[in-house]
């Protein structure tokens, strides 16, 4: 078995954010969830849309709405402002932002504070008309369906060989502490022993909307570097746990069997 350790985690690596984009595709979200949720008979879309603006009203910032096509966010102007301002109160901008700053050097723990929070909030929002594993069942539905769609066979990788050797991710973001290891050709993972976006979340105290919100999406993620590739994990810091096992197998030619307790505890 190969294995390399890589400490990429910094707590204050810059990030540069162009504001007006990012918000333009925050709001993109915004609209595709409330699009869904307006479409499931379980839940009241008015309740759910005054129960997150309520969640998110905070210091008030000046923006120009991005130009786009948002027709249930141009009904509620209201709410789009809040959630304008909620994105960017991590970057204690505190001032008039004008249409001509572009850009913006904030940390990577700010940039994850801003859409992990807005999320955690869209999620929480949905309790105001379902029980608790309802909503985390409907969010996590909503991003499963938000990961598949972009789903791009001129991106897939042909091995998880391939994907083992990439460490673009962990050292664009260094939020992550970890121990990558490859089984064989068709089984390789990592041990994650920090995690910046469990470090983030971790402030709300809310393991279980924590872990829909930033990990769910870690399943259906892998389908999209190879529809053959399936991901295996039996625990996460998220959770409270020691460390993160993520297995990834190349179900072409291997059975999906996670690593043991073993294989864990020895993997050093």
């Amino acid at each position: 078995m190969e294995k390399k350790r890589a400490d990429f985690y910094e707590d204050e690596r810059p990030f540069e954010v162009n504001l007006e984009e990012y918000i333009e595709r925050i709001l993109i979200e915004v609209e595709s969830f409330l699009n869904k949720v307006h479409s499931n008979d379980q839940t009241s879309l008015q309740v759910i849309i005054n129960d997150l603006k309520n969640r998110v009203e905070s210091k008030e910032i000046v923006f120009r709405t991005p130009d786009g096509d948002f027709p249930l966010l141009s009904k509620y102007a209201d709410l789009r402002k809040v959630i304008i301002s909620y994105l960017l109160n991590p970057f204690e901008i505190y001032q008039t932002i004008t249409k001509n700053t572009e850009t913006i050097t904030v940390t990577v723990r700010s940039w994850l504070r801003s859409r992990l929070f807005l999320y955690y909030q869209m999620a929480k929002s949905l309790t105001s008309t379902l029980s608790k594993e309802e909503a985390i069942q409907f969010f996590q539905n909503y991003i499963d369906e938000k990961t598949r769609a972009l789903r791009d066979p001129a991106n897939f990788s042909e091995t998880l060989e391939k994907f083992y050797l990439d460490n673009t991710f962990f050292e664009t973001y260094a939020g992550h502490n970890l121990i990558f290891f490859k089984i064989n050709n068709w089984k390789a993972g990592e041990k994650i022993l920090k995690c910046k976006w469990h470090e983030v979340m971790k402030e709300l105290n809310d393991p279980d909307f924590s872990y829909a919100v930033a990990c769910h999406y870690d399943f259906e993620a892998i389908k999209n570097k190879n529809p053959a590739f399936v991901l295996t994990r039996t625990r996460t810091l998220m959770e409270g746990r020691e460390c993160c096992d993520f297995c990834y197998h190349d179900t072409r030619n291997t059975e999906v069997t996670h690593p043991s307790e073993d294989f864990w505890t020895k993997l050093k």
